[in-house]
């Protein structure tokens, strides 16, 4: 589920809520006793009695709200099960700080150090009042949409199910009910009852936008008339489409997009995936090219028509696995670039992109003035060439990348380097050697270095070491190898302790310092031999050595999170 950031409201709003249940928490519940029937001072007032340096709850309240439901068992046929909230637990902590179901409330130890259950004296007095009564109606629904975020499938579900005010919070507020997906006992029901609670039926210009996933993570598995029936049931609410991700087999999927042929005015965010082994081969024209607030589009084993004006404005692309030949052209792909002047991430991951001959590469310079990340991997080597002599992305943070010899071998770092400011460098399936790194590393700006599946030469790692005449990365302070060969232990030594906050050892003078301290070591998966005195000294430098025996079979994709997925 996509939702806006944060603003001043939403922070002025989490304030609020700090001070209120603070409040709320020192207010004094009618007559208590703990469960051995003796008096005890009120835990939630003016006395420091049972007010330990723990008590969390405010804090709880807006960051680590964990809300679940637990009927409890009622004795009587027909009685309805009393419904209980676990609510604002502490961070940290085992239990919640605050149990509220009506009539019992519990204050746990970890919020204020009494460790007692507080409930009312007998079933003729009053039970303690609800504090979230007390919330203003705002509040209530900033803390229930800040839920929503983790779990929009079911959180607006669980909410809505503790109390007559909690209810009426929640159906007020269409923005919640605004995740449709098709899983569970009767998919259809709830969806027709999530559209009808998103919507506004006095003025339809008011209906929420809609955040629809289609997908095999989730427990959708559809045939061919399965998905059709799906599209066409939501069909009629495209009009309110706020995001569509759709992740299903090659014959069920060309399905459905063959159905996606309506316009989309609000739709910003697609994401389409093939799940089968072989992608699609038939190029499709998506809602009849109408999406005119489109900004994020992923596309994994699905081409589309490259010159449509579904690829415009974009500030987010991932074209991941086409197959040879249906991806864009060289030209189509510079055209795409120049349409979408405000693109913040790209992502070309074995694009399929059709390289001719070198007239397909336009001359003339590049200027991705807004990227911040690019990934080039699985890539025809002409496509690095053309990267590293046509393309100027300033503000570019972070760099992933294959085939690394090919990138940096036409990049002259002191004239036309393409990510001057780079700061986060990832290699895949690389091979890397002393003269690319030399180069790369007059990126001054580069803070962290992570390699997967390379091979990494001594004379690459001592080129990190910081000393006389090795001043190279002065940035660094993240270096993480994932299943790395190539290398041997007494250099990595010698890069680490150069790194540390004394520098190298032999330096006298400030100069030969390191600005910056190696703070983050990673060693995963790696063959080289090493030797329990070494990895002692390892934990002893703060640097995380774990070898191939003792992996558990972890891969590229689980470790490294700059791979786009479907």
């Amino acid at each position: 589920m996509h939702m806006e950031s944060e603003t001043e409201e939403t922070y002025r709003l989490r304030n609020i809520a700090d001070t209120t249940v603070e409040q709320l928490s020192m207010s004094s519940p009618p007559s208590l006793t703990n469960v051995s029937g003796t008096s005890t001072p009120n835990p939630g007032g003016s006395s420091e009695q049972g007010r330990g340096k723990n008590e969390t709850v405010p804090r709880a309240l807006t960051e680590r709200m964990d809300t679940s439901l637990r009927n409890s068992s009622s004795s009587s046929p027909g009685k309805r099960p009393t419904p209980v909230v676990e609510a604002l637990r502490p961070h940290g902590a085992k239990k919640p700080a605050l149990h509220i179901s009506p009539g019992v409330s519990v204050l746990s130890n970890e919020a204020n150090g009494s460790g007692l259950l507080w409930r009312a004296q007998s079933p003729s007095d009053p039970p303690a009042i609800n504090p979230f009564k007390k919330l203003p109606l705002e509040l209530l629904a900033l803390i229930f949409q800040l839920g929503t975020r983790d779990n929009p499938a079911t959180f607006p579900t669980l909410v809505a199910q503790v109390t007559r005010y909690w209810r009426e919070t929640a159906l007020s507020r269409k923005s919640l009910w605004t995740y449709i997906n098709w899983s569970g006992a009767d998919p259809e029901v709830k969806a027709s009852r999530w559209l009808e609670r998103s919507a506004s039926i006095d003025n339809p210009m008011h209906s929420a936008p809609i955040y629809i996933s289609l997908a095999i993570e989730e427990g959708f598995e559809p045939d061919v008339a399965q998905i059709q029936y799906v599209i066409n049931f939501l069909k009629p609410e495209i009009h309110r489409w706020g995001s569509f991700r759709i992740h299903v087999d090659r014959e069920p999927l060309e399905a459905a997009l063959e159905l996606c042929d309506t316009a989309a005015p609000l739709l910003h965010s697609l994401s389409i995936g093939c799940s089968d082994s072989e992608g699609i081969e038939d190029q499709f024209v998506l809602f009849d090219d109408l999406t005119p607030s489109l900004r994020t589009l992923r596309l994994f084993k699905v081409p589309v028509v490259w010159t449509g004006p579904l690829l415009n404005n974009l500030t987010e692309l991932h074209l991941v696995d086409l197959e040879d030949g249906f991806g864009p052209s060289v030209e189509e792909l510079i055209s795409i670039l120049e349409a979408s002047p405000r693109l913040k991430s790209l992502g070309l991951d074995n694009a399929g992109i059709c390289v001719r001959s070198a007239s397909d590469f336009n001359p003339k310079m590049l200027h991705m003035s807004h990227l911040e990340h690019i990934q080039m991997t699985r890539l025809d080597r002409d496509m690095y060439v053309w990267f590293a002599r046509y393309m100027k992305a300033p503000r570019v943070h972070t760099y992933v990348c294959s085939e690394f010899e090919e990138t940096v071998a036409e990049i002259d770092m002191s004239a036309n380097c393409p990510v001057p400011n780079l700061q986060k460098l990832v290699a895949i399936h690389a091979q890397i050697n002393t003269p690319l790194v030399r180069d790369l590393l007059k990126l001054v700006k580069a803070s962290e270095m992570q390699c997967y599946y390379c091979s990494v030469e001594d004379g690459v790692l001592e080129e990190l070491v910081w000393g006389p005449g090795k001043r190279r990365c002065p940035n660094l302070t993240k270096l993480k190898l994932f299943r790395c060969n190539g290398f041997s232990v007494e250099v990595l030594k010698r890069v680490v302790s150069s790194r540390q906050p004394n520098g190298n050892e032999s330096a006298t003078l400030p100069l030969m310092r390191p600005p910056a301290v190696l703070r983050t070591t990673e060693i995963l998966g790696s063959t080289v031999p090493v030797s329990a005195a070494d990895l002692q000294w390892f934990q002893d430098h703060n640097v995380a050595w774990i070898d191939e025996t003792t992996m558990d079979g972890s891969c590229c994709h689980d470790q490294c999170d700059n791979r786009p997925a479907p």
